[in-house]
């Protein structure tokens, strides 16, 4: 969401204020479904509700590319609220079987190393993806783009590697499954 509100913010002329409460609706829905990702892991699964957060994210974020196209250069807080309730949902069912998964074998004796070393994964995440992301949005406009192909080329990327998280997640469902029931 770095590359997202600097592009709202110089691109679009959005006040800070008005750039960061594009992302309410994100925090909200992503508070929602953290309280409810507990009962969607009983129903479906650790990995299947991981590939439904992927799957959700990924379609809230091509709604969002979609938003932009459509409303730049003038986006605002109503146009913007589809997506990115799509994006806080599939998020926090990212979150949350990610950890579970991660977890999941670790002996209890070992599960505090286990959760510090996963925390320590997600905050170098967070920094890399920043970085990853202000980087294909800094480029895109070095190249002689504008913000909005900018900030869809960001997107895009994250859309990108979300497709290798949820293909690695139906690469060790599939070979989870199938070592569990040999």
């Amino acid at each position: 969401m770095f590359a997202m509100a600097l592009a709202l913010q110089s691109g679009a002329g959005l006040s800070p204020l008005h750039a960061g409460n594009a992302f309410i609706a994100l925090g909200t829905s992503y508070f929602v479904s953290s309280l409810t990702s507990a009962r969607v892991v009983k129903r479906f699964g650790q990995a299947p509700t991981l590939m439904l957060g992927c799957a959700v994210q990924m379609a809230g974020l091509l709604g969002l590319m979609l938003t932009l196209k459509l409303v730049w250069p003038h986006p605002n807080l109503l146009n913007l609220i589809p997506a990115t309730i799509f994006i806080g949902y599939g998020q926090a069912l990212i979150v949350g079987s990610f950890f579970r998964i991660g977890l999941s074998d670790v002996p209890v004796d070992q599960a505090g190393a286990g959760s510090s070393m996963l925390s320590t994964v997600q905050q170098a995440s967070f920094g890399l993806g920043s970085a990853l992301l202000g980087t294909v949005l800094a480029q895109t406009l070095h190249l002689g783009g504008s913000y909005l192909p900018a900030i869809v080329a960001a997107l895009s990327t994250e859309l990108g590697i979300m497709a290798v998280l949820l293909i690695s997640t139906v690469i060790y469902h599939f070979r989870h499954g199938v070592l569990s029931r040999a």
